[in-house]
């Protein structure tokens, strides 16, 4: 059997309400696509594979999700348009109370707008149907491991074949911001209890992750091209004076944000090496937009904040525009 030349991978960050940035910039990407194929194509007709972490993760699972006929769902307007028209919404505040040593209080949000959203835009969908192979990514707080949502997975074995919306609600469990999500799975030793959180905490950017997942889905090929798109750095900084009057609360809010830059720049490392000493075939872009005026709180996710990200989002495929170009053109599949 000849082998198929090229494998194209779409791998998204996450960021709470940055997502809004990766969003616009594929809605970019799946209008040159169409133009490229002279017919509508959608980000899962281009790419073979699609790995998302978090805000990330919530766009993979509704690039992927399929309609009635077994087609892309969604559009990328569409999934753009899940921010602009309900963010505010899902990150709307309320006051909780904990105990803690300081007798301090903090913010978290309500899962039950979320999970109305994701039961609305994925339904009962199972993820073993996707359009295209996919992967997005969580963690256990029991086992303190990795669990990953793979279609691939979920066709060879059910067990792992789990609803659109748990992958979807599991991935953006950021913590601080909303609680673990609780899922059961069959284990050697019957039915074992699963407490998620967002993937972020390890694997913010999946690349990599992606890049080691191709082989085991597609047995034959020649180069694996990598779109990976991120939310913007965080851009704040902490000084020690700031970093050592961190309490139990901020300290951990603010411990999970540094590390969604902090893994994110380091896998953009790692990649960058396999590609340069070409121990990977293909073509690699990251693309990094930039804030310009928004906010980089992954919750700032005010009416006014959310229209500066789109803007933000439209000005970075400016940014990037020829070199996005030149990789799509690159990775045709004519």
């Amino acid at each position: 059997m000849k082998p198929k030349k090229n494998i194209n991978v779409l791998s998204i960050d996450g960021g709470g309400i940055r997502g809004v940035l990766p969003a616009e910039i594929l809605v970019y990407v799946e209008e040159k696509l169409s133009e490229m194929y002279g017919k509508e194509t959608k980000i899962a007709d281009h790419f073979d594979y699609i790995a998302g972490t978090s805000t990330g993760g919530i766009l993979t699972c509704l690039y992927c999700i399929p309609d009635k006929d077994g087609n892309p769902k969604y559009s990328a307007k569409d999934a753009a348009n899940l921010y602009f028209n309900h963010g505010t919404k899902i990150f709307q505040k309320r006051v909780r109370w904990f105990l803690t040593l300081g007798g301090l209080i903090t913010y978290r949000y309500s899962e039950k707008y979320i999970e109305m959203l994701f039961d609305k835009y994925f339904g009962d969908n199972k993820i073993k149907d996707s359009v295209k192979p996919f992967m997005v990514t969580s963690i256990d707080t029991d086992s303190r491991d990795l669990y990953l949502f793979k279609s691939y997975k979920a066709k060879k074995d059910l067990k792992h074949n789990k609803f659109f919306k748990i992958a979807a609600r599991a991935t953006s469990a950021a913590p601080s911001y909303f609680k673990p999500l609780q899922m059961f799975i069959e284990s050697k030793n019957g039915i074992k209890e699963l407490s998620l959180l967002d993937g972020g905490l390890a694997i913010n950017n999946p690349a990599v992750s992606a890049v080691i997942e191709i082989p085991n889905i597609y047995k034959s090929f020649e180069n694996i091209n990598v779109l990976s798109i991120g939310t913007a750095p965080d851009e704040r900084s902490y000084p020690y004076k700031k970093a050592k009057k961190w309490g139990i609360i901020s300290g951990a809010t603010k411990l999970f944000n540094l590390s969604l830059t902090s893994t994110s720049d380091a896998t953009h490392y790692q990649m960058k090496e396999l590609y340069d000493d070409h121990q990977v075939k293909g073509k690699y872009l990251r693309v990094q937009p930039n804030l310009y005026e928004a906010d980089s709180k992954i919750d700032k996710a005010t009416k006014k904040n959310i229209r500066l990200l789109r803007e933000a989002g439209r000005k970075s495929v400016e940014d990037f525009k020829e070199q996005i170009d030149q990789f799509l053109e690159d990775t045709n599949k004519h």
